[in-house]
């Protein structure tokens, strides 16, 4: 009897340790393989879960993963690299409150685990708490002073509250401990471009494409340094081949659209816009909110949606030579649509750009991606209140005129929206980003303001002419911007 009990823990042995060889070396399906031998063998074994759960989470099958490390923590409670690796998965999946909790039970169980705080600390920056991720970040790096992720992860976070020589500091620290670290040298080069180093940046990301020749992000970054000295051609060229390695890069697309709007090549550029939109509806606004720093770049980087949906308004539509009259009539219809979709989205970005602005001003805080339009509104001084419904009213009968002179008659304003006032417009759409969905439609909820889409039955909300309203809203933020004392 114990001669078989002793073959049998030999033999779950082996394939664990072999398991662990195949992870360390990126077999994942192999180690999978083993692990699940290990748990044939014996079922009560909670590393076997534990380290297939990383195997899973490494395939990006990440509810498989969560499955493996819960049997982990069944068979073993106090086990705090279980749960720091849940976290991990949960953060992930951008289960913000999950994931805290985890690595919250895992520093209780282990107070020295670095890697705890390090997630922890990821977990805070994609949630906007920048100085409690710092926090984290600097007992990981405490705990282990070669820590070269959280270097690199401070590094990150030092950069998008704009303190762009700390970000290269810590960076450069992590490549220190680490030299192999592809992804330092693309976060680096990120920090350098926004120094106007792009010599040293084209430089860091051809060393990070060099260690690893897959690392879409790199190519992308490289793209925008291009792109940044006018090397539109070559550009394109790496926002391609970032696509190739990862298809659903939607920030991959958005900057090739750009590139093809430089070149005037207007129907690539609109295909780009849209295919970003379709990846990621959410992308274009957490993108630029979250990136820029001081209001001067957010003004900016609202102008920059602004002209590009004005721009792609009047520009003239594509054709194929050879096509018929009604192949033409149809290319046509279809990017007047994607246009639609494309330009109307991008005014209400402008719309929550500009609203967040005038607040951050008025309040002296710095908004956040998850505060709405219409709470933010309505927190602003009475006066400032004022100037955005009259400008909002102004423009509604501007276009109750015009259509009520089209149609030969009085019209109503429920005849032209669903909205009769501005209070209206912003709370039903105050989470406009959010419900967008690539086909047009919301969520259960009507268009956004600013001509954006259309309501649930399928109408438009607004008449084209109300995207004057966005135009005019950023110009009143920049008012607000320029009043400011130098």
């Amino acid at each position: 009897m114990e001669n078989r009990q002793t073959k049998a823990e030999k033999a779950y042995h082996t394939y664990f340790q072999r398991g662990n060889f195949r992870l360390a070396a990126n077999k994942y399906d192999e180690a999978i393989e083993d692990y699940n031998e290990t748990i044939a063998l014996n079922s009560s074994y909670a590393k076997s879960y534990k380290n297939r759960g990383l195997a899973y989470f490494a395939k990006g099958e990440i509810d498989l993963a969560i499955a493996d490390y819960n049997r982990a923590i069944e068979l073993d409670p106090h086990n705090a690299h279980a749960y720091n690796n849940r976290g991990t998965a949960y953060s992930t999946k951008g289960d913000a409150r999950l994931a805290i909790k985890d690595f919250n039970k895992a520093i209780q169980l282990k107070s020295d685990l670095a890697e705890a705080y390090n997630g922890r600390g990821l977990t805070y920056y994609a949630n906007g708490e920048n100085d409690r991720a710092i926090e984290d970040y600097n007992t990981a790096i405490k705990l282990r002073y070669d820590y070269a992720k959280a270097y690199n992860n401070r590094g990150i976070t030092y950069r998008d509250k704009g303190d762009i020589d700390q970000a290269i500091e810590d960076i450069s620290k992590a490549i220190e401990f680490r030299p192999s670290f592809s992804e330092a040298y693309s976060n680096r080069g990120n920090a350098y471009v926004r120094k106007g180093l792009i010599t040293l940046a084209l430089k860091d990301y051809n060393e990070a494409i060099r260690l690893n020749p897959i690392l879409a992000e790199a190519y992308c970054n490289r793209g925008v340094a291009y792109k940044n000295i006018g090397e539109i051609d070559q550009a394109i060229e790496d926002y391609t081949k970032a696509i190739e390695l990862k298809p659903d890069y939607a920030e991959a697309y958005y900057n090739r659209g750009v590139a093809y709007d430089n070149k005037d090549e207007i129907g690539r550029a609109i295909e780009n816009y849209t295919k970003a939109i379709e990846l990621k509806p959410d992308y274009a606004e957490t993108y630029s909110f979250l990136t820029v720093d001081g209001l001067e770049e957010k003004l900016n980087m609202a102008e920059a949606f602004l002209n590009t949906a004005e721009f792609l308004e009047i520009a003239p539509f594509t054709a194929v030579i050879g096509d018929s009259q009604d192949k033409i009539k149809d290319r046509e219809n279809k990017q007047r649509l994607q246009r639609k979709i494309v330009c109307h989205f991008f005014y209400a970005i402008v719309v929550e750009f500009a609203i967040k602005i005038i607040w951050e001003i008025d309040k002296g805080k710095k908004s956040r991606r998850t505060h709405n339009i219409y709470r933010l509104y309505k927190e602003l001084s009475n006066n400032k209140q004022w100037h955005i419904k009259d400008m909002y009213d102004k423009q509604l009968s501007i276009i109750k005129a015009i259509e009520g002179e089209r149609r030969g008659k009085k019209t109503h304003v429920k005849d032209l929206t669903n909205f009769q006032s501005l209070d209206e417009a912003l709370e039903a759409n105050k989470d406009t980003i959010t419900n967008f969905k690539y086909e047009g439609k919301f969520q259960g909820k009507s268009s956004a303001i600013g001509s954006v889409i259309w309501n649930n039955d399928g109408f438009w909300a607004f008449p084209e002419g109300f995207v004057t309203f966005p135009k005019k809203l950023l110009e009143y933020a920049r008012e607000n911007v320029e009043s400011l004392p130098i």
